[in-house]
């Protein structure tokens, strides 16, 4: 074999690899092109092809965080104790209240003889409690208000007796006789007391 078979052998089989590349099978789009050893020896160049990539869809999935049971707490569940009304209560209500010490009894049969029972009664008896608490002798920082009605000066309830100073009958006789004369009853004279902390 001398030289010049050998180049027809080789332009042969150059002819061969290219005529099989035009009756090859069709490549799919995806895969990359491939070339025989006698077409790359022609110069052709393996194209770089971008794999398309599918779309891979996202499925949004919400999660739910579930907490752990959580214990009962013996702290949290305290007994509530019923609340205190807020309202005061009227010491001044229609049901009397018995009186305390001789002074109060006396006190309660001279105003009932007024017809000053029930709650004005209730009214008296705390109105004078404020006041003096039922005594005869009390007296005020200065010593001018005098026995259970504090009268002002002491010296005015010389007018129902000269015992003014030790017997309770006689203070209390002139105490109903401001009290009706200045405010009408006990339970106005009580309100006042209460705002102004006086009568």
């Amino acid at each position: 074999m001398n030289g010049k078979d050998v180049v027809v052998i080789g332009v042969g089989m150059i002819l061969i690899g290219v005529s099989s590349s035009f009756i090859s099978p069709p490549r799919q789009a995806n895969s990359e092109v491939q070339f025989s050893p006698s077409e790359i020896a022609l110069g052709y160049k393996t194209p770089a092809v971008k794999a398309v990539k599918k779309r891979e869809k996202k499925i949004s999935r919400s999660i739910i965080r579930i907490s752990p049971i959580e214990k009962p707490n013996k702290k949290r569940f305290v007994k509530s104790q019923p609340k205190r009304s807020a309202k005061k209560v009227s010491r001044s209500s229609s049901r009397e209240v018995s009186p305390t010490g001789r002074n109060q009894r006396i006190g309660k049969e001279l105003a009932a003889a007024r017809g000053w029972d029930g709650g004005q009664w209730n009214c008296l008896r705390d109105l004078w409690i404020k006041e003096s608490g039922w005594s005869t002798r009390s007296s005020n920082s200065s010593g001018t208000a005098w026995g259970i009605p504090q009268a002002l000066p002491g010296s005015k309830m010389a007018k129902f007796g000269s015992d003014w100073r030790t017997n309770p009958a006689t203070q209390i006789k002139w105490g109903l006789h401001y009290i009706d004369n200045r405010y009408g009853n006990p339970c106005s004279a009580w309100n006042h007391w209460q705002n102004h902390n006086w009568y």
